[in-house]
């Protein structure tokens, strides 16, 4: 079985998928975090069959395993979801105008949703979408779903209001008219400098436009500036409108950062935490929040995806399992489907019950990578050479096939080994790019030319003598003491503490981990504690089919902590991201070098230091069947074309 599998992963690799999709979108109207689980059943190839054609009757329960417990925030991203909630919140928020699309292997106009979409290029180098809309969509309560759901999310994650909640409010970014409607006037801790958002037209009760300001055009992934989903504005805001009077949209009636705060924060009846009128293919039941197990059902008022398809699996039920006993619970079935599982410590087990017939799996590489996260903004690695000398001290491969058993690939920056991108430029950055190699001595070289060369008295750093190195910055002593964050019960974390303590200390760093629960961490990275200070964190990132991380290196505070997870401010890093996105369309070829030249910037800042690419494994139990899941079509997509078969 390892050998077949093996030789299934060099064949994906060579045929994978060169998808040419939009930002992802999918289920907000928001700038994409970089960021962001997956598998095969029996005999059937999903892929090869007429889509949709094998439509059942909902019946059945599904039981997802996940090592990630759920903080059960299950609305936009404008507060952040980790990985289990984005699972539900995406299953549950549905209708996106522009959708991944499997067949094509992009991104494009979902027609059970659209019924029109037509595109002008105006004189002024804006480009407007008009979108008209199927009048018979309705939410899961049947009531109806207009125009203005779709221009309320557009408004809401985009007004200042939203921000007075903790909201982050860049949802209308792109369209023209953003900045008046988002900000409020200089000095006012109320009010916009516009009310009215020119850029967004409500033309009819199924018919709404979208122009996309000049600056952001040519973008590669056009399509999906139409991409937007809707939210139900008489939940969120009851007692308001949206009206258009000639020149754009804006919100009349009652709108405030209280009423916003009862009916989207409130934690027992909020949209974020008990969303109960939605529009996806399912509909949450019910959230546990002592257990964190999640419950959802079939919602009947959904008309199906772009194929059509709608849910076959009556429920799906959520919950974390340990990486211990997964395997063992996926066995004995209490669980059904495994989130997609990297390292031996899970595959071989699993692989060893496929063998034993007890279960099934398929493969895939993966499109993104496990990672040290390196914070740029504070103490030692705010500096770049510190954080090239900390990837010197670190034996990658080594760590990747420890960790791995074999089952992964080094990377030297910002892509999975499931990226077209990375395939075309493979020998290129295997040939010119900094591996950051074990090596002691260039790590200390590093430290010396960056001026780590004091003691603790200011005296000067004796090795041998003295212990850790520092260097005087704005005044003041600074030592060079590496604060590692890191998560209970991991196994990136466990292997880390072993292998990086001695290597920093022989170099003149202090090595300090604190372990933590999962949520603990991400509000560490995020921001949201009254102090941050830990240098790094090891997570991992998974690409969608869009790489679009304008935002994800977005030097303007606005961005720090919300989309630029590392704190970095590096403007050459950001305007090569720029200059990526905006290539049009229809050259692959200029996007892909821009690509390049972006990851040889990134290899040299070293914002995150990569620790293998996956191959990755999804486990699943033998009654689930036409399960298909590939880097980019992923549990919530697959999920509809799956069912049980006891």
């Amino acid at each position: 079985m390892k050998k077949i599998l093996a030789l299934m992963l060099v064949l994906a690799l060579v045929f994978s998928l060169a998808a040419c999709g939009p930002k992802d979108k999918d289920t907000d109207v928001k700038p994409p975090v970089d960021n962001g689980n997956e598998q095969k059943g029996d005999d059937e190839e999903p892929g090869n069959e007429e889509p949709g054609n094998q439509q059942r009757e909902a019946a059945g329960s599904i039981t997802y395993g996940s090592n990630t417990d759920m903080n059960g925030d299950f609305f936009t991203t404008m507060w952040g979801n980790n990985a289990s909630d984005a699972i539900v919140k995406d299953l549950i928020h549905g209708y996106n105008t522009v959708v991944y699309q499997k067949e094509s292997g992009s991104y494009e106009v979902d027609s059970t949703v659209v019924k029109e979409l037509k595109t002008t290029d105006n004189a002024d180098g804006t480009k407007t979408f008009e979108i008209e809309i199927n009048n018979d969509l309705v939410y899961n309560d049947g009531s109806p779903i207009t125009a203005k759901d779709y221009i309320f999310a557009i408004l809401l994650t985009s007004h200042p209001e939203t921000t007075d909640i903790g909201g982050s409010t860049t949802g209308g970014i792109d369209y023209v008219g953003f900045e008046e409607y988002n900000k409020r006037p200089e000095g006012s801790e109320e009010g916009q400098i516009s009310d009215v958002f020119t850029g967004v037209r409500l033309l009819g009760d199924h018919k709404f436009s979208l122009t996309v300001k000049a600056s952001e055009l040519p973008y590669f992934y056009d399509i999906t500036f139409a991409s937007v989903v809707p939210y139900p504005m008489s939940v969120i805001a009851p007692n308001a409108d949206i009206v258009d009077e000639g020149n754009g949209v804006k919100i009349t009636g009652e709108f405030s950062s209280e009423i916003l705060d009862k009916t989207i924060n409130d934690p027992d009846t909020g949209h974020r935490f008990n969303p109960k009128v939605t529009a996806g293919p399912y509909m949450l039941d019910n959230f546990d929040v002592s257990t964190k197990i999640a419950i959802l059902k079939f919602n009947p008022n959904y008309k199906g995806d772009y194929n059509g398809q709608k849910p076959q699996v009556a429920q799906l039920i959520f919950k974390r399992v340990t990486q211990a006993t997964q395997i063992d619970e996926l066995v004995a079935g209490t669980v059904d489907i495994l989130g997609s599982s990297g390292g031996k410590d899970l595959i071989e087990p699993g692989l060893d019950a496929v063998d034993e017939g007890k279960i099934s799996v398929t493969t895939f590489p993966r499109s993104g990578f496990g990672k040290i996260v390196f914070v740029c903004d504070l103490g030692p690695t705010q500096f770049v050479k510190v954080r090239q000398a900390i990837s010197h001290c670190l034996d990658v491969p080594e760590f990747a096939r420890q960790y791995s058993g074999g089952y992964a690939s080094v990377v030297y920056g910002a892509y999975g080994v499931a990226h077209w991108m990375y395939q075309e430029n493979a020998a290129t950055i295997e040939k010119e790019f900094n591996k950051y190699a074990f090596d002691l001595g260039r790590a200390e070289e590093l430290l010396i030319e960056d001026g780590w060369t004091l003691n603790a008295n200011g005296g000067e750093f004796v090795k041998g003598t003295d212990d850790v190195r520092h260097k005087m910055v704005d005044g003041t002593l600074m030592p060079l003491v590496i604060k590692h964050l890191a998560s209970v019960d991991n196994a990136v974390s466990t292997l880390l503490s072993s292998m990086l303590p001695d290597n920093l200390a022989a170099v003149g760093m202090k090595y300090e981990q604190t372990v933590v629960e999962f949520p603990v961490l991400l509000d560490n990275l995020y921001g949201s504690v009254p102090e941050r200070q830990y240098n790094m964190m090891n997570l991992a990132t998974n690409y969608t089919a869009v790489f679009d991380p304008y935002y994800s290196y977005h030097t303007d505070d606005q961005f720090m902590g919300v989309n630029n997870s590392n704190y970095l401010k590096d403007e050459q890093l950001m305007n090569l991201a720029d200059q990526m996105r905006k290539t049009s369309g229809d050259d692959r070829e200029g996007y892909s070098k821009k690509w390049l030249e972006f990851q040889r910037r990134w290899n040299e800042l070293v914002p995150d230091l990569p620790l293998y690419s996956d191959e990755y494994h999804s486990f699943i139990a033998l009654k689930v069947k036409n399960y298909e899941v590939d880097p980019f079509w992923t549990f919530q997509r697959a999920i509809l074309y799956t069912y049980v078969e006891e």
